[in-house]
Parts: C-alpha cells; sequence; structure tokens
C-alpha cells in the first residue's frame, strides 16, 4: 500500500514530470526500484540504520580526527580538482551536525550574491528552474555516489577496525536506499510539510562558502559519521560546480534559487540524481581515455553552462542514450580544449 499524504499535491513547481518525458521519467523510476530491490536482495533492511549507527559512533568517537583526515584524503584523491581549484576542506565528525538553517540561507546568499526571500513574479524563468532542479539531482546523486568511496580504501578503513569497512556498506545502502522507496518519500514530505518546509533532521549538512579574504572557496561539512562526511564534502564540491549553471541575470539566479532550492524536493532528487549522475559519469568514462579525473567536473561545468533549453534536450537525450552526433561532438571538444588547459596549467606551474 502506497502512503500519499494530502498535502503531497501542494508541491507544485517545478516537478519531474514537466521536466522529463513519461519514457525518461518512467525509467527513471524503474531504475529506482531495481536499486530498492537490490539492497532488499543483499539482506540490508531499515533495521540496520538503528542498529549499526551506535555500533560506528562508537567505534569513532576516539578515531574522529584520524577519520576526518582520511575523508579528506579520499575526497583529494577521487576529486583531484579540489586541490586544483584550491578548495579548502573543513571536515568534522560531529554527534550532532550544527549547521543551522541560517548558515545555509547565508549560502545562497553567497553564492549569487542576492537574498533570496523575496522574488518578482515577472522575473521567474520556467527553463531555467528545471535546469536548476536537474543540476540539483546531480549534485545529490554524486554526493551519495561519493558516500561509498571508501570502497576503494578498504585497506585504510580497516585500519580503525575490521568491522567497520563492512558495517559502512551496510549503513550507507540503507541510508541511501530510503529515497527510492516511494511510502518513506510520501511520509518524509509529509514530515516536511508538516514542519512547513523546515530543514530535515538528517545525517549531515554541508555549505560551500566563498573566502574572499584568502581568495577560495572552503567546503564546510558536518556529519554523524565517516561515511557521511564524504557524502556532504563531495555535496559540496558539486554545489561550487553547480554555480556554472547560472545566468548572467542576478535578478533571474535569484528566482530561480527562491523557486528550486527547497528541501522538500531533496528526496526525489535523492532518488532520481544518482541515475542522472551515473550517465554523465558513463558519458566522461566513454571519451575520455586519459587519467586525469579532474577532466570529469570541468567537463560537467561546462554542460551545466548550456543554455536552459540545450541542457534539459541534452540530459534526457543522454538518459535515452540519443545524442546526436553534434552533441557528441561537443562533448568531444569540451574534453580536448579542457586536457589542452590543463596541460597548459600545469606547464606553467612547473615553470
Amino acid at each position: 500500500m502506497k502512503i500519499v499524504p494530502a498535502s503531497y499535491n501542494i508541491i507544485q513547481e517545478v516537478q519531474y514530470e514537466d521536466i522529463f518525458s513519461p519514457q525518461t521519467l518512467d525509467d527513471l523510476k524503474s531504475k529506482s526500484r531495481e536499486a530498492l530491490n537490490a539492497v532488499k536482495q543483499s539482506g540490508v533492511t531499515q533495521r540496520d540504520l538503528f542498529n549499526i549507527l551506535p555500533q560506528v559512533a562508537k567505534i569513532e568517537k576516539e578515531r574522529r580526527e584520524e577519520l576526518e583526515d582520511l575523508a579528506a584524503d579520499i575526497l583529494k584523491q577521487l576529486y583531484p580538482v579540489i586541490e586544483d581549484l584550491n578548495i579548502e576542506l573543513d571536515l568534522e565528525i560531529q554527534d550532532q551536525v550544527n549547521l543551522t538553517p541560517q548558515d545555509k540561507e547565508e549560502q545562497e546568499e553567497d553564492e549569487i550574491g542576492l537574498d533570496t526571500t523575496t522574488v518578482p513574479e515577472e522575473d521567474k524563468d520556467e527553463f531555467e528552474e528545471q535546469k536548476r532542479r536537474v543540476i540539483n539531482s546531480i549534485t545529490q546523486g554524486a554526493s551519495i555516489r561519493g558516500a561509498f568511496g571508501f570502497l576503494m580504501f578498504r585497506e585504510a578503513v580497516d585500519r580503525f577496525s575490521p568491522e567497520l569497512y563492512d558495517q559502512y556498506n551496510k549503513l550507507m545502502k540503507a541510508t541511501f536506499a530510503q529515497f527510492d522507496d516511494e511510502n518513506i518519500i510520501a511520509m518524509m514530505l509529509q514530515m516536511l510539510a508538516m514542519m512547513q518546509g523546515g530543514q530535515g533532521q538528517g545525517g549531515g549538512e554541508v555549505k560551500a562558502e566563498w573566502d574572499a579574504e584568502n581568495d577560495k572557496f572552503k567546503i564546510v561539512a558536518r556529519a554523524l559519521n565517516f561515511p557521511m562526511l564524504l557524502h556532504e564534502g563531495v555535496k559540496g564540491l558539486y554545489e561550487i560546480v553547480s554555480l556554472q549553471g547560472f545566468t548572467r541575470d542576478e535578478v533571474r539566479n535569484k528566482a530561480t534559487v527562491a523557486a528550486v532550492d527547497k528541501v522538500e524536493f531533496e528526496p526525489e532528487d535523492m532518488r532520481y540524481g544518482k541515475f542522472i549522475f551515473d550517465a554523465l559519469r558513463d558519458l566522461y568514462n566513454e571519451y575520455y581515455e586519459g587519467g586525469d579525473d579532474r577532466v570529469r567536473e570541468y567537463l560537467l561545468a561546462e554542460i551545466y553552462k548550456l543554455e536552459a533549453k540545450e541542457f534539459l534536450d541534452f540530459i534526457e537525450r543522454l538518459l535515452n542514450d540519443a545524442l546526436t552526433s553534434s552533441q557528441i561532438n561537443w562533448v568531444k571538444r569540451q574534453i580536448e580544449n579542457i586536457v589542452d588547459d590543463l596541460q597548459a596549467d600545469d606547464v606553467r606551474d612547473i615553470m
């Protein structure tokens, strides 16, 4: 039985039904069901969340600083663009996440230089809003995949406890499987509606801020445990990349953020975003054979710069394995240009 609260239909703006064709949305829903079934077949259940969380917390308690350092090392190894852009990482594991809603509001203002509390109706743009919603979902999807980054560093994780590796894996599977369960999503939306769109209590928070004094970005991430810290760190990185999706019109950007960057959209963004991110990652792997993973995020930034309708068409076709030859050639050119620029920058840094 599906639980569909009365408030579910209150959320009318920027829906996936308006962004993607019925076939594309059905495919995304099918992948979501398959992902949920795979977790169930692995024997992981929601009960594991309650059983494993205290066990993990107990093991991590005395080793938090070391785990925070390991998280930073893993993020820099898996996402070398962090060091390329000189992004500072401020990562902490805490008993209670302490980034406040005010911090998040200040982040939005820092990102585009405008307050987002009031938005003139005439400044709204349907396609910019849809583009922003898809970009937000990609950010969520990338951070979900990033939470499992520890799987590539078993030896490092085993230093803390031989139990942690498997516990982390089960914990993250149980955590993110919730966003493939339509009943749980409906209950999440019901709770958010009851809180009038307030911040949900999750396993972590992040803000990506511009440090004007030191002329660089800073990712401030707080989480209840190590893999969630990875999750929030990747989210912060992709929030920085997402800035490339804004227009040059600051008023329009303000309207877009106000309409789209809402906590009630996050459950479905997390549901579909991982599959959109997977398609983009597969595209990168197909047309780039080099070993410089900085190219991945720089390519994504170029895709985000596409005009809104062009971007939406690109993503729709990508999800259906139907990119045109022109779009594929464009991707190849972008990769070539990015590689050339990175090589030139590396040479300048050496000299």
